[in-house]
C-alpha cells in the first residue's frame, strides 16, 4: 500500500470510523429474508394472458453476471492521494469527496417526474449515452408505448412523436455496446405475442425486418456479449409451450444456436453477461407450476449447468451485472406463493445473500445497472398492484457517484 493508501486509513481511524475490507467482510452473513405478504391468487392476476399460464413475470435488464472481487485491496485505492474518491472506502458522506456519497445499499430516489406505476416493463442502460432506458409495461388495466430515460436525478419522457413500438408488456431489451443502441424483442399487447425487433439510438426507434426471428414470445431474457458482439436470447412463453430455444442477434438478423445441452423450457428467469468470465449467466424462471433455481452458463457454444454450494430460492428472476464488483445481482421476484425482498449476488461460483434494508418485496420489476455512477437501478414492479418507485443500490462503505 503507497503513501495515499495509508493516509487514507490514518484519516478513517481518525474519524472513528472502522474500516471495511469489502462487502463481503461484513454482510454476507444472513439467510436470505422470506419475501411474504402476497397473496398467490393476487400475483396470478397479471394480463390474464391464457388463463393466467404466465402470471407474475420478471424482466431483463440486458445486464451481466460475474465471479470476482472487488478487484481492490480492502476497498481503499492505494495509488490515490486523497481519501473518499471513487471506490475507496467509507464511514460517511465526510469521508468521501464533495462529488461522491459514501454507500449505504439501496436507498430510495425520490425524483420530481416518474412514469407510471408499472411492472413487466423493461430497462436496459445505454452506457454510451449514460441514460437508463424504459420501454412499456402494464398498470393492470393499461400496456403502455412511452419511453423514459433516467439521468441519476430524474426521468425524462423521451417519447418520439413519430414512430414507436407498439404498446407492449412481457418484452425484453439489451443494451449493444458495439452498435449503441437498446434492442428490445418480443412482448404482448394482450391478444399478440410479438416477434418484432426494434432498436433505440436515444432519439428514435426503428423496426428491423431481419430473415430470420425468433417465434413470438413473452418473458424471454435478452444479455448482450460484447465480446462475440452478439444479443443473446433464451426461452419464453409464447402463449401455449414454454421455450428452451436459444438465439443470436448480430444487429442485422437472428440466428438459433443448436447447443449439445440447455436449460430446460421456462420463461420469466434472470439473463445477465459475466465480463470477467466471457459468458452469460441464466438463473431461475417458471416452467408452468414449477418456480426454478437452477443457474446455468453460456459460452457462445455450450449451455453448462452450475453447482453452487448455496442458491437463492426458487422463483421468477430479474438479474443485472454489478461490473465494478463484477457479480450478477439479483432483487426480489415470486416464488410461487409470495413476492420476496431479498437481495443476491453471484460471483461465478456461488451465490451469496446481501443483507440490510431493501425495497418492498415485489415482483416483474425492472433492472439495470447504470455503469456511469456505479449503481443498481430500480424501478416499479408488482405487490398488489403496479409500483412506481425508483431505488439505487451502492456498495456499503465505498464511495459511489452521487
Amino acid at each position: 500500500m503507497r503513501g495515499g493508501g495509508l493516509a487514507c486509513l490514518v484519516a478513517l481511524a481518525a474519524s472513528g470510523c472502522t474500516l471495511v475490507s469489502s462487502l463481503d467482510d461484513y454482510r454476507f452473513d444472513g439467510e436470505p429474508r422470506d419475501g411474504g405478504g402476497m397473496d398467490a391468487a393476487v400475483e396470478d392476476g397479471g394480463l390474464g394472458e391464457d388463463g393466467g399460464a404466465e402470471d407474475g413475470g420478471s424482466l431483463d435488464d440486458g445486464g451481466s453476471g460475474e465471479d470476482g472481487g472487488t478487484g481492490e485491496d480492502g476497498g481503499v485505492d492505494d495509488g490515490g492521494s486523497s481519501c473518499g474518491a471513487l471506490g475507496e472506502a467509507c464511514c460517511a458522506d465526510s469521508t468521501c469527496d464533495s462529488s461522491l456519497v459514501c454507500g449505504e445499499g439501496w436507498t430510495q430516489r425520490t425524483p420530481a417526474t416518474s412514469p407510471n406505476a408499472r411492472f413487466d416493463a423493461a430497462l436496459a442502460h445505454d452506457a454510451a449515452r449514460g441514460r437508463t432506458v424504459l420501454f412499456g409495461g402494464w398498470d393492470g388495466s393499461t400496456a403502455y408505448q412511452d419511453t423514459w430515460e433516467w439521468n441519476g436525478t430524474d426521468w425524462e419522457d423521451v417519447t418520439p412523436g413519430s414512430t414507436s413500438p407498439p404498446a407492449r408488456s412481457r418484452h425484453s431489451m439489451a443494451f449493444d455496446s458495439t452498435r449503441d443502441v437498446v434492442v428490445l424483442f418480443g412482448g404482448w399487447d394482450g391478444s399478440d405475442h410479438f416477434d418484432d425487433t426494434w432498436t433505440w439510438d436515444g432519439t428514435s426507434w426503428t423496426e428491423h425486418s431481419p430473415p430470420t426471428s425468433p417465434s413470438g414470445r413473452t418473458y424471454s431474457e435478452l444479455a448482450f456479449d460484447p465480446v462475440r458482439e452478439r444479443v443473446v436470447l433464451f426461452g419464453g412463453y409464447d402463449g401455449t409451450d414454454y421455450l428452451s430455444d436459444t438465439w443470436e442477434w448480430d444487429g442485422s438478423d437472428w440466428t438459433q444456436m443448436s447447443p449439445d445441452d440447455r436449460p430446460r423450457a421456462r420463461s420469466s428467469h434472470g439473463l445477465t453477461y459475466d465480463a470477467a468470465r466471457g459468458q452469460v449467466v441464466l438463473f431461475g424462471g417458471r416452467d408452468g407450476p414449477t418456480r426454478l433455481d437452477d443457474t446455468w452458463l453460456w459460452d457462445g457454444t455450450h449451455w453448462t449447468e452450475a453447482s453452487p454450494g448455496t442458491t437463492p430460492p426458487a422463483r421468477e428472476a430479474t438479474l443485472t451485472y454489478d461490473a465494478r464488483r463484477e457479480r450478477a445481482f439479483l432483487f426480489g421476484g415470486w416464488d410461487g406463493s409470495a413476492t420476496r425482498d431479498d437481495t443476491w449476488q453471484w460471483n461465478g461460483i456461488d451465490w451469496a445473500p446481501i443483507t440490510g434494508g431493501s425495497p418492498a418485496a415485489r415482483s416483474s420489476l425492472l433492472l439495470a445497472y447504470d455503469a456511469g455512477r456505479s449503481r443498481v437501478v430500480l424501478f416499479g414492479g408488482r405487490a398488489g398492484g403496479a409500483l412506481d418507485d425508483t431505488w439505487e443500490w451502492v456498495e456499503p462503505g465505498v464511495c459511489g457517484d452521487r
